[in-house]
């Protein structure tokens, strides 16, 4: 028994209340179960219980089982003094702290079976989210403020990671954003290896030379192992003559070649195309930190990602394999996935950092302002009441189904802790 469920049936009272006692025989009547506390001490605040006839006001402590209130040390806590009753769901022992008795109910042969039934019933079911078959209980506002929810946790998230990378860079988000933006630059196939080009180059490296797009592609494409040999190509043989030249006044390391992917990607894929891409975003916008916090609209932001590369680019896939057509900016669909993996964590990071909520507010509105994602998290809740109009929405998809379907958080979902709260589940239909 997860205690985050106990603690559920607390709350909400999903136990019979005219039947309840301690384990010495004294009967309980909750008049207020108190209030939740997310933080350390007691896990409920100010409840209101009568325990053998006499009223008492304090803090409420659960377990899954009775045990576990000594492997936590309670009896020991002057934390825990104002504990009027310990909640387990089962294993109910005596429980002291600081010398003093405190009454005990085991609270399994109480809870209420349409609850119990219900719950069980959504965590053994299989293959799509399990409250699909309940959904009809549900009024529209739950899925509209469950979405709103998993969005905000997505960005959130996203600003989480982000500030894994400026802890790791010792405090410098330039670099931190570089990193991201490399692995991002990889879409999807090669993001590993572009996280690992990011961690071996240095922005200050970089900014040195962010004058001369020539430059910055020797480096980008050096560091990535792709001058190592390059062939008999004319250009190429220049850009290596130019990475060899800066290697020797910058302790670099490139990286293997054979870390990068080409198989399974279409030739505007190749890690080479989206390097160069790379190397003129940093040309034509900087490292972009500053821009992008600066920007006023989405409009902004994405004029930012419109650069384009060098002539040799836009008219090759690789050193040796031309391209039938120019093409020398990333496609809109490819910016889209930028924005949303690489500028909206950056933005929350800031929002956050520095509690300001406009630039939080500016954050969801640029994900609103882009087309929705189609992928396998979004199709899961196509027949769902939910919309999926744009980026935010589906980004919330994404959070729902990994967070919350996926990992059967049923009580953590307003939705599903609605149908947990009405106690009833269709059966699941077998065509």
């Amino acid at each position: 028994m997860r205690e985050n469920v106990l603690h559920f049936i607390w709350q909400y009272g999903l136990f019979n209340k005219d039947r309840l006692y301690t384990l010495d025989g004294e009967k309980v009547e909750c008049i207020h179960p108190g209030r939740l506390n997310p933080d350390s001490g007691p896990d409920f605040f100010n409840a209101r219980l009568r325990i053998g006839g006499l009223l008492l006001a304090g803090n409420v402590e659960l377990h899954a089982e009775g045990p576990d209130w000594y492997l936590h040390g309670h009896q020991n806590d002057a934390a825990y003094s104002n504990v009027i009753l310990h909640v387990v769901f089962r294993k109910g022992c005596r429980t002291q702290v600081l010398g003093k008795e405190i009454p005990v109910l085991e609270l399994h042969p109480f809870i209420e079976k349409a609850f119990w039934q219900t719950y069980t019933g959504l965590q053994k079911l299989s293959g799509r989210p399990a409250c699909t078959y309940a959904l009809e209980q549900v009024p529209g506002i739950y899925f509209t403020r469950q979405w709103e929810k998993a969005g905000i946790e997505r960005i959130q998230e996203k600003a989480r990671r982000l500030q894994e990378l400026f802890e790791h860079t010792g405090q410098r988000i330039d670099q931190a954003f570089f990193i991201l933006l490399c692995r991002n630059f990889g879409f999807g196939i090669n993001t590993e290896a572009g996280q690992m080009l990011g961690l071996r180059t240095d922005v200050k490296i970089l900014a040195r030379h962010r004058h001369s797009l020539f430059q910055l592609e020797a480096i980008l494409l050096g560091m990535a192992g792709f001058l190592e040999d390059p062939g008999d190509h004319a250009y190429a043989l220049e850009l290596r003559k130019e990475f060899l030249h800066i290697r020797r006044l910058f302790p670099l390391s490139p990286m293997q070649k054979h870390l990068w992917k080409f198989s399974k990607t279409r030739p505007g894929n190749f890690p080479t195309v989206r390097l160069a891409q790379l190397a003129a975003l940093i040309h034509h916008s900087g490292f972009m930190v500053n821009p992008i916090l600066q920007a006023g609209d989405p409009a902004g932001i994405r004029n930012l990602f419109r650069t384009g590369c060098s002539d040799f680019w836009a008219s090759h896939y690789d050193f040796n394999s031309p391209r039938p057509h120019r093409q020398a900016q990333p496609g809109e669909h490819s910016i889209d996935g930028l924005l949303i993996n690489s500028v909206v964590p950056l933005m929350a990071w800031e929002a956050l950092r520095s509690e300001n909520s406009a630039l939080m507010e500016r954050t969801v509105e640029l994900l609103q302002s882009l087309p929705p994602e189609d992928n396998r998290h979004t199709r899961v809740y196509a027949q769902w009441e939910v919309p999926q109009q744009n980026a935010f929405d589906t980004q919330a998809a994404y959070h729902q189904h990994k967070r919350y379907c996926r990992a059967r958080q049923c009580i953590s979902c307003l939705i599903g802790n609605k149908i947990l709260r009405n106690g009833t589940l269709p059966a699941q239909d077998s065509s």
